[in-house]
């Protein structure tokens, strides 16, 4: 017979064992720092202009996916801290990368799984104009190559993990910053549980402030315009 008692120490036992394998199987980017030195990366969100880009495109190309986009997109990496998206890209036998705590939220908890993940420090998520942009323009904590920026828009993160890897040039892919023909995401993105446009609309101040940092290090980031022209053939970019 097994008492209450007996069954609460086999759950604190196999809690802690599962706790103890999701510390030991994070490992600090620190050891991605420059992998791919000099090369062009290729950041995918999830805009809906990517219904124009060929999936072949990114053959050969070194990509990082955010969110759920590595569902849909070849990956080299799966960016995430949303908890679900980087257990759905370990589960997908990818590469993953996610932050130390659950949406960069510390009373959320860490981000533990039991299979081998790249694990970024980061300080309290912040949506504010003042978030902190020291892991980029702080060099110490540029060269420890340990913490990412941390903020309310997981592109913009995405962004500087391009550049910690190396990248000479970044380049957006499906950051539309509205949205085109009346849709924000490309079709069938995250099972069709679309962006919310108000989340799209106050994110941009932080994707552009990561930028701005990024260009000061002489980083090029740049998006890709699957059309030609400004005018996108006639494609129409809503607010």
């Amino acid at each position: 017979m097994i008492t209450c008692d007996k069954a609460a120490m086999d759950i604190k036992a196999a809690t802690s064992i599962k706790a103890a394998m999701s510390i030991k199987a994070a490992m600090s980017i620190k050891a991605l720092k420059d992998r791919h030195a000099g090369e062009t990366i290729y950041v995918i969100a999830s805009g809906a202009s990517l219904d124009a880009v060929d999936q072949k495109f990114f053959d050969g190309k070194v990509t990082v996916t955010v969110n759920a986009a590595h569902c849909d997109w070849p990956t080299t990496y799966a960016f995430a801290h949303h908890r679900e998206d980087v257990q759905s890209a370990l589960d997908h036998g990818l590469t993953a990368v996610a932050s130390e705590y659950d949406c960069g939220i510390l009373e959320r908890g860490l981000n533990q799984f039991d299979r081998p993940f790249f694990v970024y420090k980061h300080g309290e998520q912040r949506h504010t104009e003042d978030f902190d942009l020291t892991p980029i323009t702080d060099d110490e904590q540029w060269k420890n190559a340990e913490a990412l920026v941390i903020c309310s828009s997981t592109l913009a993160e995405a962004v500087h993990f391009a550049a910690h890897l190396g990248a000479q040039a970044v380049v957006l892919c499906g950051v539309d910053c509205g949205p085109i023909d009346g849709r924000l995401n490309y079709r069938g993105y995250n099972h069709g549980g679309g962006t919310d446009p108000f989340h799209v609309r106050h994110t941009l101040h932080l994707i552009m402030a990561v930028v701005q940092a990024l260009r000061a290090r002489g980083v090029f980031v740049h998006s890709l315009n699957p059309w030609i022209g400004a005018r996108m053939e006639g494609h129409i970019l809503g607010r």
